[in-house]
């Protein structure tokens, strides 16, 4: 309660918090963005040095990004799906690209096209012959690169095992236009600082446009090759 925090503000030391990931239905306040809660957090604890260089790099990535994307009219439309999906089941969760919140970040920057509309995002699961009806060029599963297996890291066969396979042998999902062009990739973690976030958005930008950033490699993961760095 306002009095819990009030008590914790005057007689522990200052409160500070924010739930920035998603736009959920108990934010009756101001979801920051990603660099708007960093800067807030560098002014508590007085490292604005830090901040202001840390944002820099990041102003340089998107300046880079944006210079560099396609014309609109050549962007695919991801379809972006929960990890919590179970392709071999045929239990689908559609999520859109373009949600309020640090988690989509990458997904924003970089101008990402949405197959799932706010609506059918909000739907719950749908099955193979509901989402062969969308047909996204590219499906990129959500929080995938934490898909370890029995590793410490990132394991390609880990992650075609558990989400790539079942959509193959599937008798629906197999006529999905990314699983025939082989275009279903490890998505980016929903939780994300400043760093991870240029990762992620480096990484996210050699899925969607290899033509131009470089090809990305799950094998390799996370290793990049340095002409391909941003």
């Amino acid at each position: 309660s306002e009095a819990d925090t009030a008590e914790i503000r005057e007689n522990v030391a200052p409160f500070f918090g924010n739930n920035m990931r998603r736009r959920r239905g108990f934010h009756d306040y101001e979801l920051y963005g990603l660099y708007e809660g960093f800067e807030r957090l560098a002014d508590l604890f007085q490292e604005r040095e830090r901040y202001e260089a840390l944002a820099a790099v990041h102003e340089e990535l998107q300046t880079e990004i944006a210079s560099r994307l396609p014309p609109e009219e050549e962007r695919p439309k991801v379809g972006l799906i929960n990890g919590g999906s179970n392709p071999a089941s045929g239990e689908i969760y559609p999520l859109y690209t373009r949600d309020e919140g640090y988690e989509m970040k990458p997904y924003r920057d970089l101008e990402v096209k949405s197959a799932f509309s706010e609506e059918l995002a909000e739907s719950g699961a749908i099955g193979y012959e509901r989402l062969l009806e969308v047909d996204p060029e590219i499906i990129v599963v959500h929080w995938g690169i934490g898909t370890t297996g029995d590793t410490d890291s990132f394991s390609a066969s880990a992650f075609r095992e558990q989400y790539v396979t079942p959509m193959e042998e599937d008798e629906v999902g197999s006529e999905l236009t990314a699983v025939i062009e082989g275009r279903v990739y490890p998505g980016a973690y929903g939780e994300q600082g400043p760093i991870v976030n240029l990762l992620q958005t480096e990484m996210k930008a050699q899925q969607l446009y290899p033509e131009e950033f470089g090809q990305f490699d799950p094998e390799a993961f996370p290793e990049v090759p340095e002409e391909n760095r941003l």
